[in-house]
């Protein structure tokens, strides 16, 4: 079911196409601006603890925007394959 929500969602069938960015992320989990503010230690809306292993996590400069750009706020797991852009 989830997978399947994700890809209606986004309009997209390969798994890949579904989360390779913030904005397809909250499009394919359904997160608004009504969940702005949100506490993410109770509700409908929450981050669980991960089971894996901590991995390498790579720090750059965001893409895809104008201001901002020079900042240091685009991290990702070294090697993951479902980044947009590296």
């Amino acid at each position: 079911m989830g997978l399947d929500l994700m890809r209606q969602r986004r309009g997209r069938e390969r798994v890949h196409e579904l989360c390779s960015g913030p904005a397809k992320l909250v499009q394919a989990f359904n997160i608004t601006k009504e969940h702005n503010r949100a506490d993410l230690t109770k509700g409908g809306l929450w981050v669980a603890q991960s089971f894996e292993e901590p991995q390498e996590i790579i720090t750059t400069t965001r893409i895809g925007i104008k201001e901002g750009a020079d900042l240091p706020l685009r991290y990702y797991i070294k090697g993951n394959k479902f980044i947009s852009k590296k």
